[in-house]
């Protein structure tokens, strides 16, 4: 296996749909002291740059507000009507992950958890040990979005549209969590997942 960026400890993945509760799954896995590093938090940090905020500023001068800070509910309505700025912007941004993953991974680890929403889509499966995909339903990741951030209607289905049909997703994990009921039953089985993974990867 070529595992990611060639660690050597295993990499265990949780993946899913926008607003399918990765973030609360995840939040569970590392309350009980296992290292979870988050794909959207090292963009945050890649975005917070000095550097990024003037690339997009030349790419889209109306999406850096005066304070120097990125409208990023702009920029992501900009991103999802237009392929080629998603591109140019990935491409930028992707080659710069790698140094902050490696550098936010804690001594003595026997594993880590990653949490990467696009998985799947950017067909990353071969790098890692173990896959978990938590899921919901359509309606409910619409409800969630539109509670979340008030985007339009047209928007959420565009953001729906660009992700992989949720029964491929489930074709390519090892490990299947429905999130279709409450919090208190995301955390069981959070625990049920943590006490299999450190059975096979201890």
């Amino acid at each position: 296996m070529n595992r990611l960026y060639d660690i050597k400890i295993p990499i265990i993945g949780i993946t899913g749909g926008i607003a399918s509760g990765k973030s609360s799954f995840s939040n569970f896995i590392s309350s009980n002291d296992e290292q979870v590093i988050c794909a959207d938090k090292i963009i945050k940090k890649i975005y917070a740059l000095p550097e990024t905020v003037e690339f997009i500023k030349r790419l889209h001068p109306n999406v850096v507000k005066s304070s120097n800070n990125i409208d990023f509910k702009k920029l992501r309505s900009l991103v999802f009507s237009d392929e080629s700025l998603k591109n140019t912007l990935e491409n930028y941004l992707h080659p710069k992950i790698k140094n902050v993953f490696i550098n936010e991974i804690t001594p003595k680890r026997k594993r880590i958890f990653y949490d990467v929403p696009l998985l799947f889509e950017k067909n990353m499966q071969s790098h890692f040990d173990y896959i978990i995909l938590i899921t919901t339903t359509k309606s409910e990741q619409q409800k969630r979005i539109f509670q979340r951030d008030k985007s339009p209607p047209e928007l959420i289905t565009k953001i729906l549209a660009s992700q992989m049909e949720q029964k491929e997703k489930e074709n390519k994990s090892n490990y299947i969590v429905k999130n279709d009921r409450d919090l208190e039953s995301l955390k069981e089985e959070a625990k049920k997942v943590l006490d299999l993974v450190k059975l096979r990867f201890p």
